[in-house]
């Protein structure tokens, strides 16, 4: 596992899984959010955040997560092994709930954008819940295109993505990498 790109819904633990794996494997990590906004909050442009990935993809090893992605991507084709996090739906609409509750007012970890209470939340609770139906089937097509040549895992549960971490040794110190610029 040297390229690895993790993919799920919001509050399925991605953010957190790249930074447990790059500290465990001693590989860079990446933040799609960090990747989309500059660190004020504002989107960067598309071909910005297309140059920020080839340049990522670029390197020998990496961790990079998110939830969006196009067919083609380089961050599914350029890696050795993908990971989903298939997390049941109500986990993942409590632990966006408890995330923006808990930062209210400030960024989370690993994201540029301050965490409010107003529409976008609602927005992003309903792109939550519809995730399984909407999102999943578009990303497991993308994933099932790259079985014969990528290491698959699909996690279903903390404790499938507990087992999966205990798998690991930590070879390196860590170090996340944010875009400033």
């Amino acid at each position: 596992m040297k390229r690895i790109s993790i993919v799920g819904s919001p509050g399925s633990g991605k953010s957190t899984l790249a930074g447990e794996l790059g500290r465990l494997l001693g590989i860079p990590f990446y933040h799609m959010d960090h990747v989309a906004h500059t660190p004020d909050g504002k989107p960067r442009s598309k071909a910005e955040a297309e140059a920020l990935i080839r340049a990522i993809v670029a390197e020998e090893r990496w961790v990079i997560e998110g939830h969006h992605y196009e067919d083609e991507d380089p961050r599914l084709t350029e890696a050795d092994t993908i990971v989903f996090l298939n997390l049941p739906r109500y986990l993942c609409l409590w632990r966006y709930a408890r995330r923006t509750v808990k930062y209210y007012g400030r960024s989370s970890p690993g994201n540029y954008i301050t965490e409010k209470l107003d529409k976008d939340l609602l927005r992003g609770a309903k792109f939550v819940f519809r995730f399984p139906t909407a999102t999943m089937p578009k990303i497991m097509r993308q994933i099932r295109a790259f079985e014969a040549d990528k290491s698959i895992c699909v996690l279903r549960s903390p404790s499938e993505v507990e087992r999966f971490k205990s798998r690991l040794k930590a070879p390196a110190p860590p170090h996340e990498i944010s875009f400033t610029g």
